[in-house]
């Protein structure tokens, strides 16, 4: 792959959502090899790191709330 780490922390936004896009299409194409393939979705990760540590900073993601079947406060013992 031709992406390397300095060019991802290089690259604007659009450029990353441009070529990210593009190794998609092909991490999801299966007229291309299965190592080949891996490959783009190991490049998918770093490009989401840095598009990540762009849109979050310093700041320590926050998911959403997830709602609770029965309440936040009661045991989810249901399994």
């Amino acid at each position: 792959m031709k992406y390397k780490d300095k060019w991802i922390s290089n690259a604007t936004d659009e450029e990353l959502s441009a070529e990210r896009e593009k190794v998609r299409q092909d991490c999801c194409n299966p007229n291309f090899d299965d190592n080949y393939r891996e490959e783009c979705h190991t490049t998918l990760g770093r490009f989401d790191r840095e598009m990540s540590k762009r849109a979050w900073g310093n700041e320590e993601p926050q998911a959403p709330s997830i709602h609770r079947e029965h309440g936040w406060h009661l045991p989810n013992d249901d399994d």
